[in-house]
């Protein structure tokens, strides 16, 4: 859906797959702000934010985006699974980062904490370097890697994908398949999709009283 609109707010919910973008909450609760957004009781400014997400340019062409990482793969097939042999994988590209999280995501946690709507994102090249991170990368899987950088990116800021014939995973579920020569370059941007914040919806309906009457 993000693809398609960024007008409409999404809300979504963990059901189990143990990725980044949903959040953990109960559905009554999150069904309850997503009226209060839907109707307007809550305006969107209050309980939504604007996510960044990855766009993946082929010289001037946007190819494809993501919403939480794209990661460079030396592999020429991942299809859709997730990646979990990490010496495959060359460069990480990250709109969030957060140490409770599990994914390539947490790779990044471990050095830095960014936001979905902090307008940065963060590029890791791995390999030899003076960093080990130990990271949850799936359900009961850690696995340490060598991180060579780690770079913030800012809204707006495009990195060259200088990595020959390789594979593109985006978000553990799509692959892009880049051939050698192709001008390949990621950029981070701040105007991905609008998402509820249901804490904050919630919040601001008590502010405004909108499930208290007076008997």
């Amino acid at each position: 859906m993000a693809k398609g609109t960024l007008a409409v707010p999404l809300l979504p919910i963990s059901t189990g797959t143990n990725n980044v973008f949903p959040q953990m909450i109960e559905a009554s609760i999150a069904g309850l702000a997503a009226g209060l957004i839907a109707t307007g009781r809550v305006p969107s400014g209050e309980g939504t934010y604007r996510s960044s997400c990855l766009e993946v340019l082929s010289g001037d062409t946007l190819k494809d985006m993501a919403l939480v990482d794209v990661a460079v793969s030396r592999d020429t097939f991942v299809a859709s699974r997730a990646i979990w042999d990490l010496s495959t994988i060359t460069q990480v590209f990250l709109t969030r980062c957060r140490p409770d999280s599990i994914g390539l995501s947490a790779i990044g946690g471990q050095l830095r904490i960014i936001r979905p709507w902090s307008r940065t994102g963060l590029h890791l090249v791995l390999g030899s370097g003076d960093r080990r991170v130990t990271a949850a990368i799936g359900p009961g899987l850690f696995q340490s890697v060598a991180v060579k950088s780690a770079v913030l990116m800012n809204a707006g800021e495009s990195i060259a994908v200088d990595a020959g014939a390789c594979v593109l995973a985006l978000d553990g579920e799509r692959e892009v398949d880049v051939a050698a020569g192709e001008p390949i370059a990621i950029r981070l941007c701040a105007d991905g999709p609008r998402v509820v914040d249901v804490a904050r919806t919630m919040e601001s309906a008590q502010v405004r009283g909108l499930f208290v009457e007076t008997i």
